[in-house]
């Protein structure tokens, strides 16, 4: 089974259907722990992670350029600031694959921003991902590995704990039939995360929602932990085949950063 997997929320689960069906690709209070101070009272947590005392990527006077109101929430948990690059293991039917991901700024088109999401590694065979930046939160517009259809929110751009949205993901190639899924995402709040990259403060973000692939129909619920200022650190993703009620698991970790 080749497995691959779009770093970009909603998109990134249709395609993980092709990966485990054998396609021939791949909660405290929000008055205390409101992750980006849009709600309650106590201000904005600062979510600590592991060898923080590293340097940022010289290259980032492009953030100086945004307008205000696209630095909020969603900016800093998706990780659009962190210009190094990350690497990733995806462990999938007991065998692991790692790679790397970049996430670049490609420019302001007024008040947009626009950015790559490029992997390496074990993770090119995932293509890569155009993204937006929009006032209301990160969209993807495009993927390298199909055809995804109109921008779908990834990220609304408040995060407060509680929060839930609806995003409709679809990605067509080729002849396969194509991949759909409707899911209902919900901010949790933060919470303490180990990855091998080491211990995180991290937002977590569950949904869950039916998805379909050449026709056939599943369930899905998936787990994401989100750090400020970094992006996402691990990935639980559970698929269920509504027909042979085949369960399969995924996780993705953060490795390297």
């Amino acid at each position: 089974m080749t497995t691959r997997h779009l770093w970009v929320l909603g998109v990134a689960l249709a395609t993980l259907l092709g990966a485990i069906s054998g396609c021939t690709s791949k909660s405290p209070d929000s008055a205390k722990t409101d992750p980006a101070g849009t709600t309650g009272t106590t201000g904005t947590p600062e979510p600590s992670t592991s060898g923080s005392g590293e340097d940022k990527p010289a290259d980032t006077q492009w953030i100086a350029t945004l307008p205000a109101d696209l630095k909020g929430d969603a900016f800093g948990y998706y990780g659009l600031s962190e210009g190094r690059s990350m690497e990733y293991r995806m462990t999938a039917g007991g065998t692991s694959q790692t790679g790397t991901q970049t996430i670049t700024f490609k420019g302001l088109q007024g008040d947009v921003a626009k950015f790559s999401v490029e992997r390496g590694g074990d993770l090119a065979q995932m293509g890569s991902t155009e993204l937006e930046l929009r006032k209301d939160g990160i969209y993807a517009v495009s993927s390298s590995i199909g055809d995804i259809g109109k921008p779908s929110l990834e990220m609304p751009m408040a995060l407060p704990t509680g929060k839930t949205w609806t995003t409709k993901n679809e990605l067509k190639q080729g002849d396969s039939g194509g991949m759909t899924s409707e899911q209902k995402y919900r901010v949790v709040g933060l919470e303490r995360v180990t990855t091998p990259a080491g211990p995180f403060e991290a937002l977590l973000v569950t949904s869950e929602g039916p998805a379909s692939i050449g026709g056939k129909p599943y369930s899905m619920k998936t787990r994401s932990w989100f750090v400020k200022d970094l992006g996402a650190v691990k990935w639980e993703i559970e698929t269920v085949d509504k027909a042979s009620s085949t369960k399969n698991t995924v996780s993705i970790e953060l490795v390297k950063k």
